[in-house]
């Protein structure tokens, strides 16, 4: 008994639901006045249901549509004031994206079944998108699609025009091809209504006059027929476009996105903080930093080719970190005593083979990137004073390894960027020199410093960065990372713990953050196009032409039938809810 009323609640919620989006629409074409003559009966009124101009209702949408309300309301309006108004009613896009969003929930709908659900004739589609390439003849272009109510393509037509923003009345007035084939799908192309026969005398015969051959007239000018969207049927005057058809605008608009870049340079301040600590031992490096500078560059060689898509992405890296450190202090354990100093160097080398790619090829979508690396990070001690050894011996880390990365464009001109990598040591430097001879002395004098002897490590890092473009290609960003390397021995070094054995684990951190100033250069791009639909061609078929060997028989012609002027259209009422 549950189960009963909580299916009948939502079949009634659904229904409310529904009724409530459809009711206004439905009443959108009420009279305009009180006292408006009825031409048709509200039951024998075609439908048409206008959907949002987006485009979703195609096979291959369009990736970037412009406006697609305020054009299905316009073209809506434009519908509900011709004289033919008084055969059909309309209703908005309104109800159908209403209906769509509780029936589908974001999916594409079911022209089939939303057709059958509204008692649709005719189902009116189409979108605005902006028009790539110097060649094209206005900035924007307009396209129809019409299909019957069972969802079924009926044809689609094409229109240049100046702006977004399509004026109802001039849609009208220039948009004869698709009314014609609007027309026809409603059926209203055949004569209508009550038909009173009246009886026409024919004329006296009259004698045939003689032949007269004339020179061809040239053929006036007929309504805009179109069979494909490729053809040139401008929608609006020749007005000056909104768009600024300069070389310079076409160039900035064939441009690569932000996420395929030709190649980029980057330099800026940079300041790197280490910390190293061994495992049960007083001895280490305590957390201390330098200032620097970081070069950065990377290069996409097929990002100038113009035909390349999604190989536009693969490229080349190299990073140089140099911080540069003074003079340091060593302490016979961490917060002891200065027993000496001695001078620091640091340098960072990497070399990446990346690929990156933005599926949507949209901003506000994740670009993704892969990257193989190869890294060199040296950090040396030299220079002792007043010390016989140095307590720890120089790192230097030479690693091969991977790392992934997630972009993400809040606008052309702003992103967010984190990346992560892996990588496993292949050499540590001095740190794996012998700490002790085969009797087990130590060789710390004889080397000048102590260390750990054989041993290996991995290591992990995390960037991130949010980068700005402030004018044509120069950018500005600010970056931070965190660095951790770990480190195994085999405990045959001379560094040892509080309890006189070896270290056999360490741990070496790295901290820092830039700021940086560049340029990215953007090639250029073939511009896309969107697939050409089937459309319906419109053809006149002659009249017969009456025999002559007999006079004509008087002819039954149906009286005119009284419609309201073009000026003042008259809306059918609509049928009670």
């Amino acid at each position: 008994m549950a189960k009963r009323l909580s299916i009948g609640s939502l079949s009634l919620l659904s229904f409310v639901s529904l009724a409530g989006l459809a009711v206004p629409a439905a009443w959108a074409q009420a009279p305009a006045q009180s006292g408006a003559a009825q031409t048709t009966p509200a039951a024998q009124l075609a439908v048409i249901v206008a959907m949002p101009f987006d485009g979703r209702d195609v096979t291959t949408p369009p990736k970037k549509p412009i406006t697609p309300m305020p054009t299905a309301a316009a073209i809506s309006d434009a519908l509900m004031v011709r004289p033919q108004a008084a055969k059909y009613r309309v209703l908005t896009a309104d109800v159908f994206a209403g209906i769509a969003r509780i029936k589908y929930r974001g999916r594409p709908a079911d022209l089939r079944a939303m057709g059958r659900l509204l008692k649709a004739k005719v189902l009116l589609g189409g979108w605005v998108e902006a028009t790539p390439g110097p060649e094209a003849p206005k900035p924007y272009r307009l396209t129809l699609t019409l299909y019957d109510g069972e969802g079924q393509l009926l044809g689609q037509l094409g229109y240049d025009v100046d702006t977004p923003y399509i004026d109802a009345g001039r849609f009208l007035s220039q948009s004869s091809a698709f009314l014609q084939m609007l027309d026809a799908a409603l059926g209203l192309d055949k004569p209508a209504g009550a038909q009173r026969l009246v009886a026409v005398t024919p004329p006296a015969p009259q004698p045939t006059p003689p032949i007269v051959v004339e020179p061809p007239r040239p053929a006036a000018p007929r309504a805009v027929a179109q069979a494909d969207d490729r053809e040139a049927a401008p929608l609006s005057a020749d007005d000056k476009p909104l768009v600024p058809r300069s070389k310079q605008a076409q160039d900035e608009h064939l441009r690569r996105p932000p996420w395929q870049p030709a190649f980029v340079l980057r330099a800026g301040y940079l300041y790197s903080s280490r910390a190293l600590s061994n495992e049960g031992s007083t001895i280490g490096f305590p957390r201390s930093g330098a200032h620097g500078a970081v070069l950065h560059a990377e290069l996409y060689p097929l990002s100038f080719w113009r035909q390349a898509d999604a190989l536009a992405g693969l490229g080349l890296r190299f990073t140089a970190q140099l911080p540069q450190w003074g003079d340091i202090r060593q302490q016979s354990q961490v917060g002891g005593a200065t027993t000496g100093s001695y001078s620091a160097t640091e340098r960072r080398l990497e070399f990446g083979l990346r690929y990156q790619y933005n599926p949507w090829d949209l901003v506000r979508r994740p670009v993704f990137d892969l990257e193989a690396l190869y890294g060199d990070h040296l950090f040396a001690f030299s220079n002792p004073v007043n010390l016989l050894y140095v307590s720890l011996p120089s790192a230097g880390y030479r690693y091969l390894g991977g790392q992934f990365g997630l972009s993400l464009f809040f606008t052309q001109w702003l992103g967010l960027r984190g990346t992560f990598l892996f990588s496993k040591h292949l050499s540590l430097g001095q740190m794996t020199t012998p700490g002790v001879d085969a009797m087990g002395a130590s060789l710390s004098e004889m080397n000048g410093f102590q260390s750990y002897g054989a041993g290996n490590g991995w290591m992990w890092r995390t960037d991130w960065s949010i980068h700005a473009e402030i004018w044509r290609g120069i950018q500005a960003s600010f970056a931070f990372f965190y660095e951790q390397n770990k480190l195994q021995f085999d405990g045959g070094g001379n560094i040892q713990r509080t309890d006189g054995m070896p270290v056999v684990r360490a741990q070496d951190e790295y901290v820092g953050v830039m700021l940086n100033l560049g340029y990215a250069f953007r090639g250029q791009r073939e511009p896309r196009r969107q697939p050409v639909l089937p459309a319906v061609e419109w053809t006149e078929t002659p009249a017969p032409t009456p025999a002559a060997s007999a006079p004509p028989a008087p002819t039954q012609y149906p009286a005119p039938v009284a419609s309201p002027p073009a000026a003042y259209p008259s809306y059918p009422p609509q049928p009670a809810r």
